[in-house]
C-alpha cells in the first residue's frame, strides 16, 4: 500500500510518500507525518519551519522550529530505529 501525505508547515507545503506491502505498516509510517506539528505548541503561532542539524558529524536532528517564540519540537527515535515521534515543544536556549 502506498500513501501520499501533503502537509503545510509554515510557508512550505511538503509532500511525503510512504509505502509498505502491509496496510497497517503503511498506516503506521504515515502517522508520523500526519502528527507533524504545524503550529507551535507554546505560542500557537503558524510561523514554523522544518529544520535539520548534524552534530559531531554523525547525529542528525530533525525539528520544527517556531520563528516567533523560538520553541522547538524535535523527533524522538526508538533505539532500534523502527519508529519515531514528535516530542513536545520546548523553549530553545543557546548553549554556551
Amino acid at each position: 500500500m502506498r500513501i501520499e501525505i501533503v502537509k503545510k508547515i509554515g510557508k512550505a507545503q511538503l509532500k511525503f510518500e510512504v509505502e509498505d506491502p502491509k496496510m497497517m505498516e503503511a498506516m503506521a509510517l504515515a502517522s508520523f507525518y500526519t502528527t507533524m506539528p504545524d503550529i507551535c505548541g507554546k505560542c500557537q503561532s503558524t510561523d514554523v519551519e522544518l529544520q535539520s542539524q548534524r552534530a559531531q558529524g554523525k547525529y542528525l536532528y530533525i525539528k520544527i522550529h517556531c520563528t516567533k517564540c523560538h520553541s522547538e519540537s524535535s523527533v524522538g527515535q526508538r533505539e532500534d530505529g523502527k519508529g519515531a515521534w514528535w516530542k513536545e515543544f520546548e523553549k530553545w536556549t543557546q548553549q554556551e
